[in-house]
């Protein structure tokens, strides 16, 4: 189930649990389970958000069912000088949790040219059934307008591919990999609130 703090008190109470970890219940501090923090990144107020919505289905199966119900939040401003709007904390399902999880900087690692990582990676990334797309929408309200914005985990991962292909520099890709969450681990996503074209 998903709940919503805003980041500074998030900061806090992720410092006190960390420091009292062994007197935590949650599954995902003791990492008992697959859990995903998604902090949303936007403006600065006065500008601020309304209806946004964070979808998390499987990678291969972009038209299956949600992993776990849609959150959506009514509305979010900024809550800190970095834009921060809030963090959404989600404890993916057990099955899920319960996957083959084939660690891919340690498949990769057994390559010895950045070319065979990267062709390696990339057949990974369409057959890992860890493998996520994460896809955030709403409205951004700017005074009397608004704009519709968005931010797909898949988008940003083929903007990736794209630089290092095009740089020859295939470290952003290899060092960031794809989307997935590993067996009992507990990772952080940043997703940019853009605007997004009609």
């Amino acid at each position: 189930m998903a709940w919503k703090l805003p980041a500074a008190a998030a900061l806090l109470l992720g410092s006190a649990l960390a420091l009292a970890g062994c007197e935590s219940k949650d599954p995902c501090i003791l990492r008992q389970a697959a859990c995903l923090d998604i902090v949303l990144i936007g403006k600065q107020q006065p500008v601020y958000y309304r209806k946004v919505t964070i979808t998390i289905t499987a990678a291969a199966m972009p038209a299956g069912a949600p992993l776990v119900p849609v959150e959506t939040i009514e509305e979010l401003r900024a809550t800190a000088a970095a834009g921060v709007q809030g963090l959404v904390t989600f404890r993916l399902p057990d099955s899920y949790n319960e996957l083959m999880d084939l660690t891919p900087d340690k498949v990769i690692g057994e390559l010895k040219t950045d070319a065979e990582k990267i062709a390696r990676l990339e057949e990974l990334r369409a057959q890992d059934p860890r493998a996520l797309r994460i896809l955030i929408e709403g409205t951004e309200v700017d005074g009397m307008q608004t704009h519709p914005i968005g931010w797909d985990s898949r988008e940003e991962e083929e903007l990736r591919i794209k630089a290092a292909r095009e740089m020859g520099n295939p470290d952003p890709w290899l060092r960031l990999l794809y989307h997935r969450v590993g067996r009992n681990q507990y990772l952080a996503v940043y997703a940019l609130l853009q605007r997004r074209t009609p």
